[in-house]
């Protein structure tokens, strides 16, 4: 196989360079323990919360779409009883997974890696009969290449209102399908290339259908270009660093390699971590949802108490939680104003809280008309982009003054949720599609991943059924 490509503009020292070595060399025996049970959690709550992802508009017609598009069987669709090819299945489970915005978060890469790479590891792994632990070395390879991207382009990327899950997504997804596939060091490098110029994804989309389509698009665009350059494609082998490359076009100035100085030695799943989600709702919600509940459960305060909520945030908050009165789920899970009336009166939010009778109720609407956001002057600044908290006071009809303030939510990588909560979680999503004994079983096969030889009882009890 010829590593033959144009515009050779550096050698191995460039980051691309440095990636495509890391990524094609990364063995599952490198990863410390620690690395290895962070990436069984985080696939294991994104397959849960894809397979609910079925049950709600963006996941019924992603699954309609890709059902009518037929492809060979060789992947699996999660929940759906059926096996389209790699790519398709990509795409279909990429949406599902980030469709209700339960999914994980990277803070590096201010984005949710766990819904583009799982999609990537799962459909490549199957098709090629890989173990347990192939699928966990693609998706620690990925996650390393997306967080530090991350590092090195934010604030810059997010500012200028690109979505990294959807834009650097597609960079950690090459990067875990170029893995699975085991490409040597140059055919990486034309994946990256590939992935980089097919990257794009829009911050105007939140709050729509096209929001959970970035992942999808993501991990089905990695899976094409690994497959694309293992069959020897073509594409620029400097895809990350190159004057016109992806670094330069997506974050101009912003010097591309601090953060992967370490790459291989230091491992940001674990230094950086993944915030896992208690909420179905925008992560920029949760602290404000925890500081209420907490309010609620400590303080007594219920719902007709409440003359006024003040929530002061970070600067960037208010540029994309901008739906006060929302009119649809995909749009409450991004108002603060609703999750924080919907929490004060309903005393939790779960996937019940975004179901129409709940999004239309009066109550909420006038309850979310007395809830105001505010940049918190402490928080104005670009300095606070790894320093956030929420302020939250709440104004009672007595007069008095209730407040809390929440710098790491329930799930944050410094506040993680527990073993038992995290199945829990995959019990409560997993359930609304298998059977309870299919979910159960499932549970203790993702638990032991890593011991897996052979995914195919694993992949059976996800897909649903046989084949159909």
């Amino acid at each position: 196989m010829s590593e033959y490509a144009p515009h050779d503009l550096q050698q191995e020292s460039d980051v691309t360079g440095q990636v495509a070595q890391f990524v094609s060399t990364l063995h599952f025996a490198q990863l410390p323990g620690r690395v290895v049970e962070r990436a069984i959690l985080a696939l294991l709550d994104t397959v849960g919360v894809a397979l609910a992802g079925q049950r709600c508009s963006p996941g019924e017609q992603i699954l309609a779409y890709v059902r009518r598009q037929g492809g060979v069987s060789e992947s699996s669709v999660l929940g759906a009883r059926f096996v389209t090819s790699a790519p398709w299945a990509a795409l279909a489970n990429g949406v599902l997974a980030h469709a209700l915005d339960y999914d994980d978060t990277t803070y590096g890469m201010n984005g949710h890696l766990s819904s583009v790479l799982m999609p990537v590891v799962l459909a490549l792994g199957e098709r090629a009969r890989a173990r347990g632990r192939d699928l966990i070395t693609a998706y620690v390879a990925g996650f390393e290449l997306g967080s530090r991207l991350g590092r090195d382009l934010n604030p810059d990327h997010y500012e200028a209102g690109w979505h990294s899950t959807a834009t650097i997504g597609h960079l950690a997804a090459a990067g875990a399908a170029s893995a699975l596939l085991q490409l040597n060091p140059g055919q990486t490098r034309m994946a990256l290339g590939i992935a980089a110029t097919a990257a794009g994804g829009l911050r105007a989309n939140i709050g729509s259908m096209t929001k959970p389509l970035h992942s999808g698009l993501a991990a089905q665009h990695g899976v094409m270009a690994a497959q694309l350059a293992q069959a020897g494609w073509t594409a620029t082998s400097d895809g990350l660093g190159a004057r016109y490359g992806f670094a330069s076009l997506f974050a101009p100035g912003r010097p591309l390699g601090p953060a992967f100085v370490d790459l291989g030695t230091s491992w940001d799943i674990e230094t950086v971590g993944v915030a896992q989600k208690l909420y179905p709702s925008c992560a920029a919600t949760h602290r404000a949802i925890d500081a209420l509940l907490d309010l609620r459960a400590r303080a007594g305060l219920r719902p007709e108490m409440i003359a006024e909520i003040s929530c002061g945030v970070d600067y960037l908050v208010p540029t994309y939680l901008t739906f006060p009165q929302p009119r649809t789920a995909e749009e409450a899970r991004f108002s603060l104003e609703y999750t924080l009336a919907v929490a004060a009166i309903d005393g939790q939010v779960g996937l019940r809280q975004f179901e129409p009778d709940r999004l239309h109720d009066p109550a909420v609407a006038e309850l979310a008309r007395r809830v105001r956001m505010y940049v918190h002057p402490e928080e104005a600044g670009r300095e606070s982009w790894q320093v956030r908290f929420v302020d939250l006071e709440v104004n009672l009809q007595d007069g008095r003054r209730l407040h809390r303030r929440v710098y790491e939510q329930r799930g944050h990588p410094n506040n993680p949720l527990s073993a038992d909560e995290l199945a829990a979680k995959y019990r409560d999503t997993a359930g609304r599609v298998l059977s309870a004994a299919a979910v159960e079983e499932s549970l203790a096969l993702l638990r032991q991943l890593d011991q897996l030889d052979d995914l195919e009882p694993l992949i059976r009890l996800l897909r649903g059924a046989a084949s159909v």
